[in-house]
């Protein structure tokens, strides 16, 4: 092989990496604004518009101590057209649980490790993605939370237009 071969495939792979680097799992983008929030139905939903998409959690408001919390992420396509989503894992989403002093103390994902791979999802007009969990009240420590006032973090990890969406819950005696 000359080296002008190897000397290419290095640079390609080296730029994979540096790619996948900074790509990594990905947050959504933080610095988005919550202003387009919106609450229904006693706070059991919390909908945000991120450019043509729309995220919805359900939860319900109240949980009983001992029980579990059931969550539901729904992303559906609003725009006009079909709309391709890229992810840099193949984690798509998370759920996470913060207490009232804003630590996160419970997150779907927090012990599953995942490679650096982009892929691609194409979601057509009105179509919908559906990610859900159960929290069984149990911190990332295995300890059990006590009852309050906690919130409810879903985000969605799609490169272009990934995003979050909050509601507080309340785990009741």
């Amino acid at each position: 092989m000359s080296g002008k071969k190897i000397s290419t495939k290095i640079l390609i792979v080296s730029s994979l990496i540096f790619i996948f680097f900074f790509a990594g799992c990905g947050k959504g983008d933080s610095s988005k604004k919550d202003d387009d929030e919106v609450r229904t139905k006693k706070e059991e939903r919390a909908v945000k518009k991120v450019q043509n998409f729309s995220m919805e959690l359900e939860s319900k408001e109240k949980t009983k101590a001992g029980s579990s919390t059931e969550m539901t992420l729904k992303v559906k396509n609003d725009g006009s057209k079909s709309k391709k989503v890229s992810y840099g894992s193949p984690r798509r989403h998370d759920f996470e649980i913060f207490d009232s002093e804003g630590n996160m103390i419970w997150c779907q994902t927090c012990k599953d490790f995942f490679i650096q791979v982009v892929e691609e999802d194409t979601l057509d007009v009105d179509e919908e993605i559906t990610f859900s969990a159960s929290w069984d009240q149990v911190d990332n420590e295995g300890k059990v939370v006590k009852a309050g006032v906690y919130t409810l973090k879903a985000s969605w990890f799609a490169l272009e237009s990934g995003g979050s969406v909050k509601k507080k819950i309340e785990i009741v005696d």
